[in-house]
């Protein structure tokens, strides 16, 4: 079911922040619907991604404990999970809006064809795995009280492809020296490779936001031009996450790092934070915004 990893599908959230609905109940109440039948639709495809990647999680240093690898569920019941969950899940899409529901099966047919094909392409496995996040959010979309904008879809794409590319150097380093026996893949990339895309994306998501901050569509949006204050959290952020993963060794999942390094949990809570009072106008009296006498 790999309730750990259910995290992810918290970007159906991030539209209802940038759509000023954060606090309407039946906005937030059909948010949270649509996150457990993406919740469902993940562990569906996370059982079936196991299933195919059985032999070569039981060669893996941490995954041989997962109930297929191990032998604890039999194939059969899995099988049987990866129905159910999928069906439940298109219901509950079906329930909170059609068009959730597409954006699930959309999502639930592309992680299949991830799963026997598409992991083992190289690049186009990021890509793949950021085309998710990037489904959470138009799902997101579809329930906020504004269409997706090409800035959001573009930072997702962004933010989402830097994960990936974390992730894939993160299991470069931890199966040095046995990547073949574990995952194709991960054969035909390089730490330096993996490294470049990082630098590149991160540049790419603190240029596209910045730009966001000041374009005519988020200050008429918001009201204000005061978003721009927020710039230097995900500066920070980003130059953190790339600290942690390149000389501290850490982990490149995003919620571990969060939770376990405090100077980028402190950064997210603060940029978490002063987007609200920004987009909700809760500082507009105490920040100067909108003065045409500027240098």
């Amino acid at each position: 079911m790999r309730l750990n990893q259910w995290h992810k599908n918290g970007f159906i959230f991030i539209p209802l922040l940038f759509a000023g609905d954060l606090f309407h109940p039946k906005i937030i109440i059909k948010c949270i619907v649509a996150f457990i039948a993406f919740c469902l639709a993940s562990s569906s495809v996370y059982i079936f991604n196991d299933l195919s990647d059985v032999e070569f999680d039981k060669k893996h240093p941490e995954k041989k404990n997962r109930p297929l690898a191990s032998g604890k569920i039999s194939t059969e019941i899995a099988v049987f999970l990866v129905i159910v969950l999928s069906i439940i899940a298109l219901l509950i899409g079906t329930f909170c809006f059609y068009k959730v529901a597409w954006v699930i099966a959309f999502y639930i047919i592309l992680n299949l064809f991830y799963s026997l094909y598409l992991k083992n392409i190289v690049i186009l496995d990021i890509f793949c795995i950021a085309l998710g996040f990037i489904l959470r959010v138009v799902a997101g979309t579809f329930i906020s009280t504004v269409p997706p904008s090409h800035w959001i879809v573009i930072m997702t794409l962004a933010l989402a492809l830097l994960l990936g590319a974390g992730k894939r150097r993160s299991d470069l380093l931890n199966l040095e020296h046995s990547v073949k026996s574990h995952r194709k893949v991960l054969s035909l990339y390089s730490l330096t490779t993996l490294d470049q895309m990082i630098v590149i994306l991160a540049a790419m998501i603190i240029i596209t936001f910045s730009l966001y901050t000041v374009s005519d569509y988020a200050i008429k949006r918001f009201n204000t031009d005061a978003l721009v204050y927020t710039v230097p959290f995900v500066i920070y952020g980003l130059f953190r996450y790339i600290y942690i993963i390149n000389d501290k060794g850490g982990t490149a999942d995003p919620a571990k790092i969060i939770l376990s390094d405090l100077q980028m949990f402190i950064c997210v809570v603060f940029w978490l934070a002063a987007c609200v009072m920004i987009i909700y106008g809760i500082v507009a009296k105490i920040l100067p915004t909108g003065n045409p006498y500027k240098i």
